[in-house]
């Protein structure tokens, strides 16, 4: 059986996981949740149900906390998830059904919530395969033994992890896609800066990658320009 478990990684996330995991729970072909909590937080909570196990870590850093969940996963296929996107009802039967399909990595598109127009412009692109695709918002999943032979995440990208991973994952020839199937994902960011602030300070950013500059120079970057 190809079970599926979803990681969270979570600096204070409370109030979304409160919200997303019982909706996790309520689908279809997840085997468990995993949430990894970082550094020092008063905000405890526990889960009624025997698929979720809550981790902490002193470390923070999605990249480490999403290599811990990944060696506690019990699951043959691990989905990495933002604790504030939300993915499609349908999502994890698709993952199986690709995984049948020989693919072995995969994302997904996303859209945003609320949404405008030119929001929509930008959500289409996460539909289509590129130099931009495979980070982000995206939903990663990834068969575990290959995330294994991969090496995991490669944690000293404090920004831009999920990027880097999808890179080695194409150079290195392993088939993939993009499932069509939206999660909602909040669009938050985009009002509190501007669709052009958000957008200069994100391609900005993927040029410095590209470049190999040092991650935490891209995170500072980022940091500065963003609220």
């Amino acid at each position: 059986m190809a079970d599926i478990s979803v990681i969270i990684p979570s600096l204070n996330e409370r109030l979304n996981l409160l919200k997303r995991v019982p909706f996790l729970l309520d689908l279809k072909n997840v085997f468990e949740i995993l949430i990894v909590e970082a550094g020092e937080t008063n905000e405890k909570f526990v889960f009624d149900d025997s698929r979720v196990r809550i981790l902490q870590t002193e470390k923070t850093g999605r990249a480490i906390q999403m290599n811990i969940g990944a060696a506690m996963a019990k699951g043959k296929i691990l989905c990495f998830l933002h604790a504030d996107v939300v993915p499609h009802t349908d999502s994890f039967e698709a993952i199986k059904k690709r995984y049948q399909e020989n693919f072995k990595f995969g994302f997904f598109s996303y859209r945003f919530f609320p949404e405008s127009f030119l929001l929509k412009i930008n959500a289409f692109f996460t539909k289509k395969d590129g130099l931009f695709s495979g980070g982000g918002d995206q939903i990663q999943w990834i068969e575990k033994e290959l995330f294994q032979q991969m090496g995991g995440f490669d944690e000293t990208f404090v920004i831009m992890e999920d990027f880097e991973l999808t890179s080695r994952i194409k150079n290195n020839k392993v088939p993939y896609c993009i499932i069509d199937l939206p999660a909602t994902v909040s669009s938050r960011k985009y009002k509190s800066n501007s669709y052009v602030r958000v957008n200069f300070t994100n391609l900005i950013a993927f040029g410095l990658f590209l470049c190999r500059v040092d991650p935490l120079v891209i995170k500072r970057w980022c940091d500065f320009m963003l609220k």
